[in-house]
């Protein structure tokens, strides 16, 4: 015998013996690639979605009918933008990590997509969700079977027996509920071979949503983990993939009356029928890019009712009677979307009813919501937004037949003056329609809603888009009327406005912490308005009616027009009379008088020596300056002088100038600041 042989031969028993009780499986691989949409995603952004990840998985070994699939671990990461979806208040730790269900979904084989060869698996499924709690427990069953040459996922362990498919969309979890994720994980994610090429099987990354901040771009990277009891795992040619590029979703601008002014006028007493408005602003909102402004939900089919356990994850239509003027509101759920009707065209993603909780996965809570914010409102005034955007202060745009539908035409609505995140958009107006207060008598009718200013004059306001396409902008009217005709709101009182996404991501325990989509603080606050007189403050400084000798004197001519007609419609509700108030200074001034009135569009011009002008005798012996001011904005005046008889030649003497218009909005009135009057009216 020989000894070292069957020393030999002990030995390499022994190793095999090792190995086999150590059950060694060294998995085949099912070769899968990387791809990703790139959508344009809003830099504001907080909870903007990036384009779907999706691994594309052909060939693999020939599966086993009945038997159990094996098992892999898929992790996603954006390069440590963080992971912001809303996590589920489900009561249950998934895991001694302490992960917590979000509504991320991980969807196997484009489940609600139609077009399918298999009935009922694949495209031709509905979408079933294997919750977190599930996959932590070891995933939800899931068995080969064939079907016309197909291998599908199934619920039956039969050999060559289909019951069903199995759970097709998997639940993500990240590892803490309180933000600051950086990585959104999917466990015991059923794994099958195609066993052929030609066919392949797609898993699909939806629902993710991230805080954009400074990252220009996103990149996606996939890890894979297969279970050590795996025989097949997915090997990835590829693992990163770029996501998404981010740009700026807003801009914003204001366009005021008159310079930025309001004019203060004691006429402004409404809202009641046949009273005045003041047009402030028009506040303007720009997207953009393209799909920047978003709806709640596409509008795929016919409104529904709310399923009992969705009644907080509702889409709300409004439809106009526009025969009395009232709106009403119905809400329903949207059913489960199609995965290829969901990249950019809303805030909501792949819509999947009944997760834990009654939650619905993939629901936004509101379309794109646009803020105003106020400052320095005053008490002495009310003001109102308009209820809907707008073409000029009287001039609403037309609304959809429903609004909320597919109808491309941009549209929003009033959404609330505070509390954004718990509002329903809708016209549910302060009081109701039946409150006279509950809408400016415009013409032919914008609807308004008067804002409710705190004790330090702040009040915002809150629109949300229901229909919209491409990259437009969305005005709403701003006006002020002074509710207080013997105190309105002191001259130099000014008033300022920041314009931005809402709702913005609030401190620690917020509300606006779960609300999607919510967006980073707006810009800074800018004037919207400063309140000066209804007036113009006119001084010709020098005027004469003096007499020289019988027969010769100098004398005055005064003209003033009320140039508030003019083409761009510039006059601004003005002190009813309109008049102007005359006041002499030199030796032998003529009284104080008051001429007019004076209406856009005319002029008045007298002589100061007519008797008439003041009702006394001539005016004469007098030579100084003269303030006209005048109780409406716009006034211009020209002055000329000449004798009263011609010299020996036949000539006489002339000359004419125009008045200042003189700055009287400080109250400081002519202040030390002023280096000269003010000719630029």
């Amino acid at each position: 015998m020989n000894l070292r042989r069957v020393l030999t031969a002990c030995a390499v028993l022994a190793l095999f013996v090792g190995l086999a009780s150590a059950q060694v499986v060294i998995p085949t691989p099912i070769n899968c690639s990387v791809t990703a949409a790139q959508p344009t995603l809003r830099s504001q952004g907080v909870t903007e979605r990036p384009g779907d990840v999706i691994i594309t998985c052909t060939g693999g070994p020939t599966p086993t009918s009945g038997n159990a699939v094996d098992r892999t671990t898929l992790s996603f990461s954006f390069a440590g933008v963080p992971i912001t979806n809303p996590t589920h208040a489900d009561g249950v730790t998934i895991s001694a990590a302490g992960q917590n269900s979000t509504d991320a979904l991980l969807l196997i084989d484009e489940p609600n997509d139609g077009g399918g060869p298999v009935a009922g698996y694949g495209q031709n499924a509905g979408i079933t969700v294997c919750t977190a709690v599930n996959e932590a427990a070891g995933g939800c069953n899931a068995f080969a079977q064939q079907i016309n040459g197909y291998w599908v996922l199934d619920t039956s362990n039969t050999p060559n027996t289909p019951a069903g498919h199995a759970a097709n969309a998997y639940q993500g979890v990240t590892p803490s509920a309180s933000g600051g994720n950086t990585v959104l994980t999917f466990q015991n994610v059923p794994v099958l071979s195609t066993g052929s090429s030609a066919v392949e099987r797609v898993y699909r990354l939806v629902n993710t949503r991230l805080n954009v901040g400074s990252n220009a771009s996103i990149t996606a990277s996939v890890t894979v983990t297969p279970n050590a009891s795996a025989a097949t795992t997915l090997n990835l040619t590829n693992n990163a993939v770029a996501d998404g590029t981010a740009a700026s979703g807003l801009t914003t601008s204001i366009t005021s009356v008159g310079g930025a002014t309001l004019c203060q006028s004691t006429v402004l007493t409404g809202p009641v029928a046949g009273q005045a408005k003041a047009n402030v602003a028009l506040l303007n909102f720009t997207a953009g890019f393209n799909g920047a402004f978003k709806t709640q939900t596409l509008a795929l089919g016919p409104l529904g009712t709310v399923p009992a356990t969705a009644a907080a994850a509702v889409n709300t239509a409004v439809s106009q009677d526009a025969a009395n003027g009232t709106y009403t509101t119905s809400t329903y759920a949207p059913t489960p979307t199609s995965i290829s009707l969901t990249a950019t065209g809303s805030e909501s993603g792949v819509v999947v009813p009944g997760l834990p909780g009654g939650l619905v996965a993939g629901l936004a809570s509101s379309g794109t919501r646009l803020k105003a914010t106020f400052t320095g409102l005053n008490a002495n005034a009310t003001y109102w937004v308009s209820a809907v955007n707008v073409i000029d202060y009287a001039d609403a745009v037309v609304a959809p037949v429903t609004i909320g539908d597919a109808n491309p035409t941009p549209y929003a609505v009033w959404a609330g003056s505070a509390a954004p995140e718990t509002a329903v958009f809708g016209f549910a107006l302060p009081g109701g329609t039946t409150n006279a207060n509950a809408n400016l008598p415009l013409t032919p009718g914008v609807p308004a809603v008067k804002l409710v200013p705190s004790g330090s004059g702040g009040a915002e306001a809150y629109w949300e888009v229901t229909n919209v396409s491409g990259a437009p902008t969305l005005t709403f009217a701003f006006y002020a009327v002074y509710s207080n005709v013997t105190t309105p709101p002191p001259v130099g009182t000014d008033g300022s406005v920041s314009l931005g996404f809402a709702p913005t991501s609030g401190s620690s325990g917020s509300t606006t912490n779960t609300w999607v989509p919510r967006f980073t603080a707006a810009a800074a606050a800018v004037p919207a308005f400063v309140v000066v007189p209804c007036q113009t403050a006119l001084l010709f400084p020098f005027v004469s009616a003096t007499r020289v000798n019988a027969t010769q004197h100098w004398d005055t001519g005064i003209a003033i027009a009320n140039t508030g007609a003019d083409p761009w419609n510039s006059s601004i509700a003005s002190a009813a009379t309109q008049t102007c108030n005359l006041t002499f200074y030199g030796p032998s001034a003529p009284p104080a008088t008051t001429i007019g009135p004076i209406a856009p569009g005319a002029t008045y011009a007298f002589d100061v020596s007519d008797p008439l002008f003041t009702g006394t005798a001539p005016n004469v012996g007098f030579s100084g300056y003269m303030f006209a001011v005048c109780n409406f904005q716009f006034a211009h005046g020209f002055a000329y002088i000449e004798d009263g008889a011609a010299d020996s030649s036949g000539v006489g003497n002339s000359m004419g100038y125009l008045a200042l218009v003189v700055d009287n909005t400080s109250p400081l009135q002519r202040a030390a600041a002023l280096t000269g009057e003010n000719l630029s009216h």
